[in-house]
């Protein structure tokens, strides 16, 4: 037997003509070298040692239901070799011990649809070694490959088609992986040991499944999955280094389809390190009744950040999330949550319930340390029925709610809370211990309400808000413009070092506070109200101070006091009360509606715009960005703001009303002068442009940014100064050729606004608006149902004319009817009043 031949399929000389022949004749240990061309056959390799090497383009296919290559308890080396199955079977089949090494080759499976029974392209098994090196692996209807009892590594291989399989007890591993869009999976390992490295995923099902399976994963990149990423299943996996984007895809046309990009269920324990979640439209990451580490993440734009529940533990660190639509955590089911230097920045899109951005219940635990929670319009941490939470030197920055806690234990320490829209801290039917804290400038979209003809607050929002519970407080301070402390139901405090700007106001509880100290004491015009049998017991720090108190006939005060406290008209609650009593219900989980409040200049302002609901709801965030701005400055606090709108004209090609309603609104905010307004289209050369370093500019013209690229990079370095508002508009057309010549403009446009023809409900709205502004008295829910039952069924750039029309017409159907009624005196409350004929008669007479 020779150690070396030649299988060729043409020549007159040619000894051998098949690659069996060539196997058949080698010695053990030998190569077969195959030249060029295509070979129609089925190969077995028995027991031997041979190595198969291709010269040139050598392919081998057969239509016989047999593999193209068969090894039984033999070494086997493929080189250079197309493999590709027609028949109805394996391409590969190698089993029996066998030691494969398979090197620039391509491994193309069975494509026999509605079938039963389908063949991996490559099927191993039975305790066989095989390493497959720079090849292409295709699966048509099953695995591309498949491994059973075996020892598998890939290096550096393209898969298509339907993913790798490794199971009953095989070792996978893989480096340089390239997978493109397999049908179900990437790779699926049950009962099996998996370790990857640099694994590269795009579309497709689920990019690794672990089924009672051990993994290591170093380098995953996946994009536009339509599944999950990762699911595991009773099994253990660490991830070092990945990114997961664009992951359940099918969500665009499956509503109710949610698979997060790593799902953790049955007692599996996982650890991410170096991970990046994001820009999809599911969570980032599913937990139940198992264990996760995660660390050094970044999860942006999810539906939801991390969903934990049954009995799981989960521990972050290093953690960063921002931009979820709803909430960054959330466990319930007796789950234990520890968080340690994280930061959650503006978690939790604007809705009209209350989600948190750390939401625990069910009898969990949460554990949060040197970790922020910032600019989100829900509350930062809501406990609910937790019995061990404990965080230590934790900030909650411009949020709605510092913390909610409802039936829960809080032990705190070096906790900061400020700039709160609401309460700084809300205490249901719980137990807090706080300590060593600060609490500051809360309550900012609060305002208290008054006695009559008296400046003493009736009802507030305090930053320290309880009802029904026991709290405690060692060297606390507490800054608020309403009140800094409110119990009620039967409540307890009991302080020790507390230093506050605000009152106490207090219903049936108890107070004992030891070295209390009043800063701007004389500022605020009542430091104790007590009420309902409140009973408080005061010591000062300074017992010569002078405080004022109002309290009812049941209720008690005592102090350290040199002088009495000045008293103020005292109510006697303990007879049976001719109304309700003023109190300051919590906020729940869900919010209530609470009573009309004093409003500032900013809600007036808002309430008075006129124009699409999209632009006022846009507006209405604006404008509280604008007044975090202002309240951080005062506070010589830095921020990086950008103020970058897009304004997108879908049916509306004049918006110069809505620039001017804008330029008013930042003029009253004071956060532009009135002589700092700028058009671009009125701009008669470049260097107008360039002398612009603050106040408001539109971008009207996008033709002039497309062409000249100059004027693109000048616009670009003008959006950091916080100083310049800009806004940009255009067509939907215009809009989208600016994404592709700049995306970095487009990038810097945090607000955006369609003007889309006016809908029924806008229509009648800024009807209703104009003729309140004219002092027109009407019915307006007749109003508004006239406007929906005369609306077009087929609309135009017309309908946006209506709101104007429809006024001038219903005011000329009035004069007209009060002309045709002379025996009418013409006084001003007649001439005002408006009939429902009226309004009626002037909408069908614009229709």
């Amino acid at each position: 037997m020779e150690e070396s031949v030649v299988v060729k399929k043409g020549g007159l000389f040619n000894k051998y003509r098949t690659i069996q022949q060539g196997i058949d004749a080698v010695s053990d240990g030998g190569t077969v070298y195959i030249e060029n061309g295509q070979y129609s056959e089925n190969i077995t390799i028995d027991g031997r040692s041979v190595a198969l090497k291709g010269k040139g383009q050598v392919a081998i296919s057969a239509s016989s239901n047999m593999p193209l290559l068969k090894t039984i308890d033999a070494a086997v080396t493929l080189q250079g070799i197309a493999f590709r199955q027609t028949g109805h079977t394996n391409a590969i089949y190698v089993k029996e011990t066998s030691e494969v090494n398979i090197e620039d080759c391509r491994i193309e499976g069975e494509n026999y649809q509605d079938v039963k029974t389908t063949y991996p392209a490559l099927w191993i098994g039975l305790e066989s070694k095989v390493h497959v090196k720079n090849s292409t692996l295709i699966g048509h209807t099953s695995n591309s490959l498949h491994a059973e009892e075996s020892v598998v590594t890939i290096e550096s291989c393209d898969v298509k088609g339907v993913g790798i399989y490794a199971g009953f007890g095989s070792r996978l591993t893989a480096e340089n992986l390239i997978i493109k869009n397999p049908s179900n999976y990437g790779i699926f390992a049950k009962e099996a040991e998996l370790n990857l490295h640099e694994v590269s995923m795009t579309g497709g099902g689920v990019a690794v499944i672990l089924e009672d399976s051990k993994g290591y994963i170093n380098s995953l990149t996946t994009n536009h999955t339509y599944r999950d990423v990762l699911r595991v299943d009773h099994s253990e996996l660490t991830v070092e280094k990945a990114e997961m984007k664009n992951f359940c895809e099918i969500k665009r046309k499956d509503e109710k389809a949610g698979y997060p990009a790593v799902y953790i269920k049955n007692r599996s324990v996982v650890k991410l390190d170096d991970v990046q979640i994001h820009d999809s439209l599911f969570d980032g990451i599913q937990v139940y009744q198992s264990q996760l580490e995660l660390s050094n993440a970044f999860l942006k734009k999810l539906f939801m950040g991390i969903y934990i529940r049954e009995q799981s533990t989960v521990k972050l660190e290093n953690v960063e999330m921002t931009r979820l639509e709803y909430n960054a955590v959330s466990s319930a089911g007796q789950s234990n949550v520890m968080i340690k230097n994280s930061t959650f920045d503006h978690c939790v899109d604007e809705h009209e319930k209350n989600y948190p951005v750390i939401f625990i219940k069910e009898e969990g635990s949460l554990h949060l340390e040197e970790t922020t929670i910032k600019g989100s319009l829900h509350d930062a941490v809501y406990l609910d029925g937790v019995q061990n939470t404990y965080l230590d030197n934790v900030t909650f920055d411009a949020v709605n709610i510092g913390i909610y806690i409802q039936k829960s234990i809080l032990n705190a320490n070096q906790l900061t809370i400020k700039n709160c829209y609401k309460n700084a801290l809300i205490l249901q039917d719980g137990e807090a211990d706080i300590r060593n804290s600060y609490l500051e400038n809360n309550n900012l979209n609060s305002s208290a309400t008054y006695e009559k003809n008296s400046d003493i607050p009736k009802a507030v929002d305090a930053a320290i808000s309880i009802a029904n519970a026991r709290v405690v407080l060692d060297s606390v301070e507490v800054i608020d413009k309403t009140a800094a402390v409110s119990l009620r139901k039967r409540s307890s405090l009991n302080a020790s070092s507390l230093q506050l700007s605000g009152g106490v106001f207090s219903m049936d509880s108890i107070i004992d506070i030891s070295y209390l100290t009043f800063r701007n004491i004389e500022k605020e015009a009542v430091h104790f109200k007590l009420l309902r049998g409140t009973a408080a017991k005061v010591q000062f720090d300074d017992p010569s101070v002078r405080v004022w108190l109002q309290k009812d006939k049941g209720s008690r005060f005592s102090s350290n006091l040199i002088h009495s406290p000045h008293m103020v008209l005292s109510y006697d609650f303990t007879e049976k009360a001719t109304g309700p009593v003023p109190v300051n219900d919590a906020i729940p989980f869900e919010m209530k509606t609470k009573e009309s409040q004093p409003k500032d200049k900013e809600t007036v302002q808002m309430e008075s715009l006129i124009g699409p609901t999209a632009y006022k709801e846009v507006m209405k965030k604006f404008l509280k960005e604008i007044t975090l701005y202002k309240v951080r400055t005062a506070q010589g606090i830095s921020m990086d703001q950008q103020w970058g709108m897009l304004w997108l004209q879908k049916g509306m090609n004049d918006l110069t009303p809505f620039f001017d309603q804008t330029r008013n609104l930042l003029i009253e905010t004071e956060l532009i002068k009135e002589n700092e307004c700028f058009r671009f289209s009125e701009m008669s050369s470049l260097n107008d442009l360039e002398q612009i370093s603050s106040g408001l500019l539109w971008i009207d013209q996008l033709e002039k940014i497309e062409n000249d690229n100059n004027l693109m990079t000048l616009l670009e370095n003008k959006f950091p100064n916080h100083k310049l508002v800009i806004i940009i508009s255009g067509k939907e057309t215009e809009i989208n050729r600016l994404k592709n010549f700049a995306p970095k403009l487009i990038e810097q446009l945090n607000y955006k606004s369609v003007f889309g023809l006016y809908t029924a409900e806008e229509t009648a709205e800024i009807v209703r608006q104009i003729l309140v502004k004219h002092q027109f008295v009407f019915d307006s829910t007749f109003l508004k149902e006239a406007v929906n039952d005369n609306y077009p069924s087929s609309t135009d750039e017309r309908i946006n004319q209506w709101p104007e029309e429809i006024v001038k017409s219903i005011i000329q159907v009035q004069s007209e009817r009060l002309i045709d009624q002379p025996e009418l005196s013409l006084e001003k409350e007649q001439i005002i009043s408006l009939t429902q004929t009226d309004i009626l008669k002037g909408i069908m007479a614009v229709k």
